[in-house]
């Protein structure tokens, strides 16, 4: 389909952006980005090209005979190429795949399938725990952007509490495992992971699901587009809604907590201005609400928890471990809006794309700082963030025998953070307790540049080799101070609903902790990947690369010795890897090694202390990673599909000492030494054109710890555990309707999904536990 150059075209284009310059698309995977065969003949071929591929990376049999695997077209060396023939570590999963299957209710689901990855949840649909190959980050501060990158529709989200989103009406969803300094840029030692929404088209088309499960779970999903002028303009909107009720039951309130509602929408309006130039315009939002305490105290034991002298112990659950008891009615309120600008332009052979986003993060909460029914501490948390990014890239065409790519990229980001503690005087509150305050406030502004390059050349059909390298600077700045009482005073609430702003403490206030600080950082990164083609079905390449996470501050200290900078963190990685398509299509196998050297890390160290948990974010000195990576996917007879990955992971800290004491041997954080995952379906046909789909998973994990310092204590670790799901699916012989009944972790099995060392005089542990089993029905229809 050609693009048509009208005067309306223009007209249109001037109305919904402004007169923005032409020159654009985004800091992340380039989804709609020019195909080789159409790169020589402008982007009116490649916006047929385009759509042709989309709807195949969304369809697991639009690009196959009936017997072979399909090959999915990725972006993840920002050219539009199948994911078997990129020299790297990727996987993906399709859109067609999240809806059949039920995952992405959270973003952090899709880590699940992935080999030495995780991305644990913990308080309902908030903020996963990024963790790929050993590299992720603990720390819950908004200004600790996580070193595995999230991109949401091309964008980076440098804000780790924003990629707790939903996943719906998606194309598909790419994770890259390993650094990716050169292309991907900022905070990426750890890998990267781009979600591509469904982007319009001008053919009308659209889907909704209903699901309802275990607990009144409760999600509509939904989707509709296609042309509003032809061949011109082209819309589509997506929206989500989950309400869930509270898997846990309070032993100090009798009600049940965690019940949550989760809502998002995206508006995308696609413009083909002229015969060279389309523009993308999407806008998205989401309000997310939790209410309820979700984490639970133990002891040694199994549902032990005990407390320090003075503090009225012990509290065994009644009804499980899973419940809870606390005594402050738990609030957490996020709400996300953005918008982005993707445009991109054909000047003869060369391509010319950029991206101009915003976007804007919220979040107010309530919290009891100890979980338990006790007054010993609660919080409050009014915190947001904004941040801009513009990228510009120009591409050659990927069919030369030299291609390459040039872009720049700028960030900017402002942080207003105020967090208050405190134990209020009730009468719950033990009598060795006084009455406490503390508020920490801070403001961060960051500023980032970078100018990047990568090239491939072909030697000849057999021997390629692909260079990159990357310049980033950036300047944080930070003004912070901490408030509190001096300990010879206790405080005195004068307002006691509104107990966490200044004015409502009466007695005498100091600052215990501050800092005024301004600092740049700058560094080269750069990666080489030698390739060799043994014939068009395997090949075999090894890759050196470096990474790079931007230093920082702590902005939790609890008093002037907390207060510290951040210096940045190193990462070099080797890696051998093979990818083969065998047996004419029906089997896809991919295998790699690999060994990382990882510089200054930054570390989040949890210690207990009178006052509670004590965080200490630091560098340590330097870790080491060696790995391997299987991954199989494969048809083994007619309508059976299998997927198999097994995952191993050896991790060391080489150098960990500081005043607490030495560390060093200690493994990385969630870094199981052994994970696995099968997936598998298999259609029955019923003889009419309908089927029915058995379809099943499960994941394994050995041993893994939570902290980087304490590795002896159990609670604060999570032995080797088995999660198992199934689904039974009915398809009539249009293809247009499927319903589905499951069930998620079908052996109830217990697992803590996050723990913290015990709270403000709790010698136990504080636990957040992973969903118990849950059973559920849907229904999808396609239109």
């Amino acid at each position: 389909m050609q693009f048509q150059q009208k005067p309306l075209a223009r007209l249109i284009f001037q109305v919904l952006f402004g007169g923005v310059s032409l020159v654009g698309v985004a800091h992340g995977a380039e989804t709609e980005s020019v195909s080789t065969a159409a790169q020589t003949t402008g982007t009116a071929q490649s916006a047929a090209v385009t759509q042709a591929d989309s709807a195949k990376s969304d369809d697991s049999n639009a690009d196959a005979k009936p017997n072979q695997l399909n090959s999915v077209v990725v972006t993840a060396n920002r050219r539009k190429e199948r994911v078997q023939k990129v020299p790297s570590a990727v996987s993906v999963i399709s859109g067609k795949d999240l809806i059949d299957s039920g995952v992405g209710k959270t973003a952090g689901e899709i880590i699940q399938s992935i080999p030495n990855a995780s991305a644990a949840t913990s308080g309902g649909h908030t903020r996963p725990r990024w963790w790929i190959r050993g590299v992720g980050t603990g720390t819950q501060g908004l200004d600790s952007p996580s070193p595995v990158a999230i991109y949401q529709d091309d964008v980076y989200l440098n804000n780790a509490a924003a990629t707790g989103f939903p996943l719906f009406d998606q194309d598909r969803v790419e994770v890259l495992r390993g650094p990716q300094g050169t292309l991907w840029g900022k905070n990426t030692t750890g890998g990267a992971v781009n979600f591509l929404s469904k982007r319009p088209s001008f053919d009308n088309s659209g889907y909704a699901k209903l699901d309802y499960g275990s607990f009144n779970d409760k999600t509509i999903q939904a989707a509709y587009g296609g042309s509003v002028i032809d061949d011109t303009l082209a819309s589509r909107v997506s929206f989500y809604r989950e309400s869930r009720d509270g898997t846990d039951r309070n032993g100090y309130s009798g009600q049940k907590e965690g019940g949550f509602t989760d809502t998002a929408g995206r508006f995308q309006f696609l413009a083909h201005v002229t015969d060279n130039t389309e523009a993308l315009l999407n806008l998205h939002f989401r309000d997310y609400t939790i209410n309820g305490t979700t984490a639970t105290v133990i002891g040694t034991g199994k549902n032990g928890a005990y407390w320090s002298t003075g503090i009225p112990a012990p509290y065994i659950p009644s009804t499980g471990s899973d419940d809870v008891n606390a005594n402050v009615d738990a609030t957490n309120t996020i709400h996300q809006e953005g918008a982005s600008l993707n445009i991109k332009s054909q000047f003869e052979r060369l391509e010319l794309t950029s991206i101009t986003a915003f976007e804007k993060y919220s979040n107010e909460s309530i919290t009891d700082g100890d979980n338990t029914p006790v007054e010993l501490s609660r919080g409050h948390t009014d915190a947001s963030t904004h941040q801009f990014t513009q990228e510009f890239r120009l591409a050659s065409p990927k069919s030369d025998q030299l291609s390459w790519v040039l872009g720049t990229h700028y960030f900017s980001e402002g942080i207003d953070s105020d967090t208050a503690a405190a134990t209020l005087p009730v009468a719950a509150k033990p009598s060795n307790r006084a009455t406490a305050y503390n508020d920490v406030v801070f403001n961060q502004v960051t500023d980032s540049y970078a100018v990047f390059g990568s090239t491939t050349f072909k030697f000849n059909e057999q021997f390629w080799l692909t260079g990159g390298l990357r310049w980033s600077t950036e300047k944080k700045s930070i003004d912070l101070n901490r408030w509190t009482n001096p300990a010879a005073v206790p405080a005195q609430f004068s307002n006691q609903p509104d107990w966490w702003l200044l004015s409502s403490v009466s007695s005498p206030l100091v600052i215990n902790a501050t800092q005024d600080a301004t600092n740049r950082w700058s560094d080269w990164t750069y990666d080489l990947t030698p390739e060799y083609h043994f014939s068009d079905t395997a090949r075999v390449y090894a890759k050196v690369a470096t990474g790079f996470r931007g230093g920082g501050y702590n902005s939790a200290p609890t008093s002037q010795a907390g207060v510290n900078v951040l210096s940045p963190e190193h990462l070099l990685s080797y890696e051998l890897g093979f990818k083969s398509e065998l047996l004419d299509g029906r089997v896809n196998l991919n295998a790699n090694v690999f060994t990382y050297d990882y510089k200054d890390m930054q570390i989040n160290a949890v210690i207990p202390s009178p006052t509670g948990a004590l965080s200490q974010l630091r560098n340590a000195a330097r870790g080491k990673a060696k790995g391997a990576e299987l991954e199989v996917e494969a048809l083994p007879i007619q309508n059976w599909h299998l997927k198999a990955n097994l995952g191993w992971l050896d991790t060391r800290f080489k150098d960990f000492k500081d005043a607490s004491g030495d560390y060093s041997g200690n493994k990385f954080v969630r870094s199981p030494e052994w994970t696995s995952s099968l997936s598998s379906e298999y259609d029955i046909p019923l003889g009419n054109g309908s089927k029915i789909k058995l379809a099943g998973d499960a994941r394994y994990q050995s041993k893994f710890y939570f902290y980087a310092n304490n590795q002896t204590d159990p609670n604060l670790a999570q032995n080797a555990y088995v999660l198992g799901n199934a689904r039974i699916s009915f398809i009539p012989a249009n293809n247009k309707f499927t319903l589905t009944a499951y069930v998620n972790n079908i052996t109830d099995k217990q697992y803590k999904q996050h723990t913290l060392p015990g709270t403000s005089g709790a010698t136990g542990s504080t636990v957040w536990w992973g969903d118990p089993r849950t059973f559920g029905v849907s229904a999808t229809t396609k239109f």
